[in-house]
C-alpha cells in the first residue's frame, strides 16, 4: 500500500467517523438542547406570568386593605329592603326638628335595579317657611344615606305680585312680617340594597 492510499483511507475513515459522530451524537444532542431550551423558555414565561399574577393579587390585597374601612362607610350609606319605616321616620324627625309639615311619596313603580342596589324615586312635599325648608333640605342632604336631589319647586298659593314701586313702599312692612308659608316639592333618587 502506498502512502497516498493510506492517506486516502485515513482521510476517508476520518470523514466517515466524523459523519457518524455528527449524525448519531451531535445532531440528536442539538435537537435535545433546542427542546430543553424551548422548555426552559416556556417555563420562564409561565413563571413570569405567575409572578405578575401574584404581584397583582398582592397589590389588589393592599388596595383592598387600604379602602376596607371606606367600603364599610359606603355600605352604611344605603338603606336595606325592609327598612322603609326607618327611612320615613328619619325624614319625619327632620321635618319635626325644622317645624315643617311633610308628605312622603316613595315611588316603588320607579324602582330600578342597578347592579347590587336599587334606585328608588322619593318625592317630598314640604310646607313651612322658606328658612325652615332650606334647613330641612340641608339636613336631608347631610344624612348618612344617599338622596340625590334632581328637582326642587317652590310655590306660594297666596303670593301676590307687586309693581316695583309698590314693592319698594312695602319693603319695610315685609321685613317686619314672618316669612309666609310656602310649599316645596322635592324630588330625588335614593339607593337601597
Amino acid at each position: 500500500m502506498t502512502v497516498d492510499k493510506k492517506k486516502l483511507i485515513i482521510t476517508s475513515g476520518s470523514a466517515i467517523f466524523t459523519l457518524v459522530i455528527l449524525f448519531f451524537l451531535i445532531l440528536p444532542a442539538t435537537k435535545n438542547i433546542r427542546s430543553i431550551n424551548d422548555d426552559i423558555y416556556k417555563q420562564r414565561e409561565a413563571v413570569e406570568k405567575l409572578y405578575v399574577k401574584a404581584h397583582s393579587i398582592r397589590k389588589s390585597k393592599q388596595d383592598y386593605d387600604s379602602i376596607k374601612d371606606e367600603v364599610k362607610i359606603l355600605d352604611n350609606a344605603f338603606y336595606y329592603k325592609g327598612q322603609e319605616l326607618e327611612f320615613i321616620t328619619d325624614l319625619e324627625l327632620l321635618a319635626q326638628k325644622n317645624n315643617i309639615s311633610l308628605v312622603i311619596n316613595i315611588r316603588n313603580d320607579k324602582e330600578e335595579k342597578l347592579g347590587d342596589y336599587y334606585e328608588i324615586r322619593v318625592d317630598l312635599n314640604v310646607n313651612g317657611n322658606y328658612p325652615d325648608i332650606l334647613r330641612f333640605l340641608d339636613d336631608v342632604l347631610t344624612l348618612n344615606f344617599y338622596y340625590n336631589l334632581d328637582q326642587l319647586n317652590f310655590s306660594n298659593q297666596k303670593a301676590k305680585t307687586f309693581s316695583d314701586k309698590e314693592a319698594e313702599s312695602l319693603n319695610p312692612l315685609f321685613k317686619s312680617l314672618e316669612s309666609p308659608i310656602i310649599n316645596a316639592n322635592i324630588s330625588g333618587i335614593t339607593y337601597w340594597k
